[in-house]
Parts: C-alpha cells; sequence; structure tokens
C-alpha cells in the first residue's frame, strides 16, 4: 500500500531523496497467472556510477570614491559649483561623482559597481526566470512539446521555451490503442491532498505526456486516460521501433574521461554517456532496445541559466518481479551540453529502470505489495497490483547561451513483454542548475509540496 508520506503535486519544492537501487528478487522469481511469458534468461549485471561537473564562479562587487577639494563660490566651500559640498559636481553629496547615490562611481545605482544594474556584482544580469511569467499553452491541442511547457509564450525574460527542430517518434499512430496520449489525468485515483482533484495530473498548464511501451486508450470526454484494471502486465508490443539503437544524439557507451570512462560526470567527450550509468543496463539487455519511443528538440539557453528541470512519473508492469534481472524497461533523458552530454536521470549510478527506482516504488510510491494486492492509488492506471513512482524531478546542467539538444526516450529491453508507462512535464529552466560531478546533486529528486 502507499507509504504515509504523500506526494502533492502543486506549488512544487524539492527535497532530495536517498534512493539505492535494492532488490529482493533473486533471480528465481516467474511472473504470476496472466503475465506474459516468453521471456530470455540473461547473466550480466550491472554495477557503475554517475555524475557530471559544472564550474561556478562566486561573483565579485567593486566601489569607487570621488572627491573634490577645490574651494569655490557656491557656498559650500568646495569649488564644484552643486552646492553639496563633495566636490564632484554631481549634486548627490556622496563624492562619486556619478549621481547615483550609491557610491561607487559607475552611475547605474545597484551599489556593486560593475555597471549592469543588476546589483548582485558578476555583470551577467539575473537570471530572471519567475515561474509565475510561465504560461502553458496545452489548453487546447494535443501537441506533444506543448504539453510537457515547452515552445509555449511567456511574459518575461527566460520565460518563452523557444524550441527549434522538434521530432517526435512513434510509428503507431492509430486512434484506438497507441503508445502515447496527451492527457489531462491518468487513472481515477483522487489526490488524498487535493479531494476532488485526480493523483495523476498535469503539473503544469492542463495536460501532461503519457508514453509507454505498450498501448494507451484514448481520453474520456473528460480527458482522462483509464485503463482497464490490471491490464499493463499484459499489454506489450507498441508495433514501434526494434533496432538495436538508441536514437540521435543517445549513446549508451561510456562518455566521461573522454571516452575512456571511469571518471562519471567528468571530462565528457562531448558524444557518449558521461554519466557512464546507460551501458551496463545496456549489456544486460543485450543492447536489444523495443518498442522504442521518443522526443527531441533544440534549444538556446538564456542568460543566467545553468540549468532545466522537468518532472515525471514512471509506471512500471515489471514490477517487482523483474527487480535485478534483464528485462528492465529503460527510461532516458539526455542533454548535450558543453559542461555536461549524456544521461541525465540516473539514480545510485543506473539508469530509471524498476531495478533502480525499487526502493522509491516501496517507500514514496504506489504499489501492490505482496504481489497481486490491489492499490486503490493506482486505480484506473492498469499497474493495480504492480508499482509506480510519485511525480519526481530531473535537473541537468548547461551553459549562458549555448545551443543544446534535449532527447527523451522509454523502451523495453531484452523483450517486448509488460507495459511500462511514463509521464512527463513541466519543462523548465533553472537558474541554478546542478553540479554534475556531485552525485547526490544532480540526481533524481522527490517532488513534495
Amino acid at each position: 500500500m502507499k507509504n504515509t508520506m504523500i506526494l502533492g503535486l502543486v506549488g512544487v519544492c524539492v527535497a532530495t531523496l536517498a534512493l539505492a537501487a535494492c532488490g529482493d528478487s533473486d533471480g528465481t522469481t516467474e511472473e504470476t497467472a496472466g503475465d506474459t511469458t516468453g521471456d530470455e534468461t540473461m547473466t550480466t549485471s550491472p554495477s557503475t556510477t554517475a555524475g557530471g561537473s559544472m564550474t561556478e564562479t562566486d561573483p565579485s562587487t567593486s566601489a569607487g570614491t570621488d572627491s573634490g577639494t577645490t574651494v569655490g563660490g557656491d557656498g559650500d566651500g568646495d569649488g564644484d559649483g552643486d552646492g553639496d559640498g563633495d566636490g564632484d559636481g554631481d549634486g548627490d553629496g556622496d563624492g562619486d561623482g556619478d549621481g547615483d547615490g550609491d557610491g561607487d562611481g559607475d552611475g547605474d545605482g545597484d551599489g556593486d559597481g560593475d555597471g549592469d544594474g543588476d546589483g548582485d556584482g558578476d555583470g551577467d544580469g539575473d537570471c530572471l526566470i519567475v515561474p509565475e511569467n510561465l504560461v502553458p499553452c496545452d489548453g487546447d491541442d494535443d501537441d506533444q512539446f506543448h504539453a510537457i511547457g515547452v515552445n509555449c509564450p511567456g511574459n518575461g525574460p527566460n520565460t518563452f521555451i523557444d524550441s527549434t527542430n522538434e521530432e517526435f517518434s512513434s510509428a503507431n499512430n492509430q486512434n484506438s490503442l497507441r503508445p502515447w496520449r496527451v492527457a489531462r489525468g491518468f487513472g481515477t485515483a483522487e489526490d488524498p491532498m487535493a479531494p476532488g482533484e485526480l493523483l495523476f495530473r498535469a503539473r503544469e498548464g492542463e495536460k501532461f505526456l503519457l508514453l509507454s511501451t505498450g498501448r494507451l486508450k484514448p481520453p474520456n470526454n473528460e480527458g482522462v486516460v483509464i485503463e482497464d484494471a490490471d491490464s499493463q502486465k499484459n499489454n506489450h508490443n507498441n508495433f514501434n521501433d526494434d533496432s538495436d539503437s538508441l536514437p540521435s544524439p543517445m549513446s549508451p557507451e561510456v562518455g566521461s574521461n573522454n571516452g575512456a570512462g571511469g571518471d562519471p560526470g567528468n571530462n565528457c567527450d562531448g558524444i557518449n554517456d558521461c554519466s557512464d550509468s546507460l551501458k551496463p543496463n545496456w549489456d544486460l539487455g543485450q543492447g536489444d532496445p523495443n518498442d522504442k519511443i521518443w522526443m527531441r528538440f533544440d534549444v538556446t539557453v538564456p542568460p543566467g541559466v545553468y540549468g532545466f528541470e522537468f518532472d515525471f512519473v514512471f509506471f512500471s508492469s515489471e514490477w517487482p518481479v523483474f527487480v535485478d534481472e534483464p528485462f528492465n524497461d529503460m527510461f532516458i533523458a539526455w542533454s548535450t551540453s558543453e559542461v555536461y552530454t549524456g544521461n541525465i536521470t540516473f539514480i545510485d549510478g543506473k539508469p530509471l529502470t524498476v531495478t533502480s527506482l525499487d526502493n522509491a516504488i516501496q517507500t514514496v510510491g504506489y504499489h501492490g505489495n505482496p504481489p497481486n494486492t490491489y492499490e486503490p492509488l493506482l486505480a484506473g492506471t492498469g499497474f493495480e497490483t504492480r508499482g509506480s513512482t510519485g511525480w519526481f524531478s530531473a535537473q541537468a546542467a548547461v551553459t549562458p547561451g549555448e545551443d543544446i539538444t534535449v532527447a527523451f526516450a522509454l523502451m523495453d529491453m531484452g523483450d517486448s513483454n509488460l507495459a511500462t508507462v511514463v509521464a512527463l512535464d513541466k519543462w523548465r529552466w533553472s537558474c541554478e542548475g546542478c553540479i554534475p560531478s556531485e552525485i547526490d546533486d544532480c540526481e533524481v529528486e522527490q517532488v513534495i509540496e
């Protein structure tokens, strides 16, 4: 049943959650009656760490003084003719000669002496991200990028996420059953912290994006996707791409230490995965991704911005049977920043799979445990006897002014059985970003109200 820590979905703040990839599976458990069969046995096991790096500079301030000593005829005795007695001629009495009264001599009035008017002394201007100024644009269409908050207009600087080269890949787009939906809600359970509101609903705007390695029903008249009870453990093969590669620009190969690996988050080669987190799970699944669904876009980082974030929920019908097993559906978010290129969704050095999220599902998520126990907070999702996380947040480091590519991908590994669903929403810029070389700083975090 649900842990007593209930997740709020509005007015978010983020608290770090230590998530060990701990599983009880001994490799011998079999699926319960009604589950899909036909899985193959594999023997390799994952082991790695993750990270990244970002350089921060401390702001510095400077101030200038200027005074006059000439005797004149304005009546104050300083000789400048302004009557304030300081000798600089600007009339403000501070002796700096700039006339703004802050004493730094630059004339901008902020008091830090760098001349930019932002008052922080670093000369780069404020980040100027005001969440209240974000203007959602997902109410009137089913655009996948609008649904997650991308390419919507804003009311101020850095609130317009102006993306280009958007691409969404799903071969199966038939209306009756398909592996993605733009929806106002998922399931029928109410939020215990907000009676009358759905538990799984939009984090920004009116809608969010659902991705699946299986197939999803169309939203109902209220825009809510409701699945048959316990249906996702038999929902498989979404008829999407099964080729043995990741979509560009993703790569499963290690990218730290200039491609040699072993130094996660540092000295990225700019091509491969600088977290070094994907390779073990990729090899465990014999490099065999199936039912891939993915999207990507390019965007320019605004001034003063050092990161971006987004929110997600991970629903798994592989839990708990395939914890620490080869068949780990994998969700990847990727960034191509100058400061860090690679997978940005990892926990304890592992990509987001039922194995790395096992502890989160058990402690702060929702699940049917012991097996086949019905979880009412998963009602209508099709995962009632399986498990999900609550809303989590992922973050990445970027450099102001650079052009980056952001990509998301969800896939089965090693088979096409047992559906996984990921809900995505609220992509946004972050002033501070994170420091990928510090694992705790850049790992995914629980969203708590």
